[in-house]
C-alpha cells in the first residue's frame, strides 16, 4: 500500500510547486514531525491542496487524530480536478478509521 501511494505521489504533475515535492521523501523516510512542519509551511506559500493530504498523514502518524481527519476532510474536499483520485480515496479512508 506505501509503495502505491508514493508512486502514485511520484508521478504526479510536472506543475506541482518544488515545496510538495520536496514531502516525499519526508514521508518516505517517516520523518512525521518534519513533515508536518513542511506540509504546513508549503501549504502557506502555495495553498497547494496536496499539503493537507501530507499533514494529515504526519498528524495521524503523530499520534493527533483530531487534526488529522481535519486535514484529510479539506483534501478530500478541494476542487483540485487533478489531484490523483487513489490520494482521495485513501484519505477518506483514513478519516472514516480514524473517528471509528
Amino acid at each position: 500500500m506505501r509503495e502505491t501511494i508514493l508512486a502514485l505521489l511520484l508521478a504526479s504533475p510536472a506543475d506541482t510547486p518544488p515545496c510538495v515535492q520536496e514531502l516525499y521523501p519526508l514521508l518516505q523516510h517517516q520523518e512525521f514531525d518534519a513533515l508536518r512542519a513542511a506540509a504546513d509551511a508549503c501549504e502557506q506559500t502555495t495553498g497547494h491542496p496536496r499539503t493537507w493530504y501530507f499533514a494529515g498523514l504526519a498528524y495521524l502518524a503523530l499520534g493527533r487524530p483530531e487534526r488529522a481527519i481535519l486535514a484529510l476532510q479539506r483534501y478530500v474536499r478541494s476542487d483540485a480536478t487533478d489531484e490523483p483520485v487513489r490520494l482521495r480515496e485513501n484519505a477518506q479512508a483514513r478519516t472514516e478509521h480514524s473517528k471509528a
